[in-house]
């Protein structure tokens, strides 16, 4: 914290794995995230540490993330609910601080991604992976929706709004093909209500929800698909 005129040792908790990457928070200047890669010595568990306090404790943030190895993360410029993390199939991220990882968008290939950067004039996400170039994806879309499973032709039909949104005492669950479970979820990851979709209409009651904000995860076929509610 004095450039470079000192340096303290904050390994203490962390795995005895070589890191990938090391970021801190734009929004947090406490806040500091490493991914760890043991894929040179057959390891494939996926490794993800956060730290609030400059990395004098730590926390495993890996959650769900399939058994990759993670090659960069970044925590989102605006937002501090979002990080996205690379992998050796892709790009991944969260939305309840760490707890469930999706697979972000779609077209992006099963390829090791290496690299990423948020690109604030055309507002995208631009991913470096081996072997096929250089990939983008809009950051609007990662704030409202993150898609896993699912290919082009599911994504198109399992586009989901939650109207209105922001919320007071309910919200409406529509899509333009039937869900057939909801799941709302808080902002650290507890599954609060959940219930099977009506049609192309489902009503979620919000009476007594404290305000702030939440997450609305759908099925809508092959496809799970997760959009940010606010209740106010």
């Amino acid at each position: 914290t004095d450039a470079g005129a000192t340096w303290v040792n904050i390994s203490a908790g962390l795995p005895n794995r070589y890191v990938t990457s090391i970021k801190t928070s734009e929004i947090d200047v406490d806040e500091v995230f490493v991914t760890f890669s043991g894929y040179r010595g057959n390891d494939f568990i996926p490794h993800v540490l956060r730290s609030t306090n400059k990395g004098n404790t730590w926390a495993d943030v890996s959650g769900d993330l399939p058994q990759l190895a993670l090659n960069d993360i970044l925590p989102h410029p605006t937002d501090d609910g979002i990080w996205v993390v690379a992998s050796d199939g892709g790009v991944y991220a969260t939305q309840n601080q760490g707890q469930n990882w999706l697979r972000v968008g779609t077209g992006m290939p099963y390829c090791p991604v290496f690299d990423m950067e948020w690109d604030l004039v055309t507002h995208r996400l631009v991913a470096g992976t081996f072997g096929r170039s250089v990939m983008t994806f809009p950051m609007d879309s990662l704030e409202i929706n993150v898609i896993s499973g699912a290919d082009e032709e599911q994504v198109q039909l399992a586009a989901l709004r939650l109207v209105p949104n922001p919320a007071s005492s309910a919200t409406q669950i529509i899509s333009n093909r039937k869900v057939q479970h909801w799941e709302l979820i808080d902002a650290q990851g507890h599954l609060l209500k959940e219930g099977q979709g009506q049609g192309l209409e489902t009503p979620l009651w919000l009476n007594g929800m404290a305000s702030g904000m939440y997450f609305v995860r759908a099925t809508i076929g092959k496809s799970i698909v997760t959009q940010r509610l606010l209740i106010e």
